[in-house]
């Protein structure tokens, strides 16, 4: 984060943040509700000539199922990095908003 960015940048980088942050956001949330379809999906073809807890633990280690937890935990993260900037940057924009008032009190 560069502390001499304009007030333009700045402004431009806090609606770039946020709405990363959103957007990813809606990704994880629906990411969320699909991730327990596929596992089912998983454990019903892993389910033929194997027990139910064996085929719960297959689709617990199939790869396609590792790769979209990897896929998720991802996306969070960049959705939480991208938060984290956002707020960083709007403390950032606040402080010299008030450093401005406070000189121009002077």
């Amino acid at each position: 984060m560069d502390i001499r960015q304009s007030h333009f940048l700045l402004k431009e980088r806090i609606r770039t943040e946020a709405r990363h942050s959103r957007e990813a956001y809606q990704v994880v949330l629906r990411m969320k509700k699909l991730l327990p379809d596929s596992l089912k999906a998983l454990k019903s073809c892993h389910r033929t000539g194997n027990s139910a807890a064996q085929a719960e633990r297959l689709a617990l280690t199939d790869p396609d199922y590792q790769t979209s937890i990897e896929e998720y935990l991802t996306i969070y993260q960049q959705g939480l990095e991208s938060r984290i900037q956002w707020e960083t940057h709007k403390m950032l924009l606040a402080a010299r908003q008030s450093l401005q008032a406070f000189h121009r009190s002077l």
